[in-house]
């Protein structure tokens, strides 16, 4: 059966998180590939899981240009749902929601 997409590989899987990020911004297949610069038509293959397996370098781009990170393109992050809030933010909201994190983090080492 050739050209079928094997949905349980981590290709298919690592695809659909970039397709699921790269919507969250509201980006189409051409806006991730000119900031990638890359061929749409690579873009739409990674998405789909026949461009087969993505080096290191490729999947920092990604996430870089996606604004999340490595482990959660790879389904290894818990904080899914977070990332995708932030994601819907503005930059001003962005830089809230860092300046409460560096907060709390330094509170959190005070204590500890």
């Amino acid at each position: 059966m050739a050209g079928a997409v094997n949905i349980c590989s981590e290709e298919y899987k690592l695809g659909q998180q970039i397709h699921r990020y790269r919507k969250l911004h509201q980006w189409t297949q051409n806006d991730l590939a000119d900031r990638m610069d890359m061929d749409r038509s690579a873009i739409a293959n990674y998405e789909n899981g026949t461009k087969g397996e993505m080096g290191f370098k490729t999947l920092k781009r990604f996430s870089a240009a996606l604004g999340v990170s490595v482990d959660v393109l790879l389904g290894d992050g818990n904080d899914e749902d977070l990332e995708d809030n932030i994601a819907q933010l503005n930059e001003e909201n962005k830089n809230i929601i860092r300046q409460v994190a560096s907060g709390l983090l330094l509170k959190q080492q005070m204590t500890a």
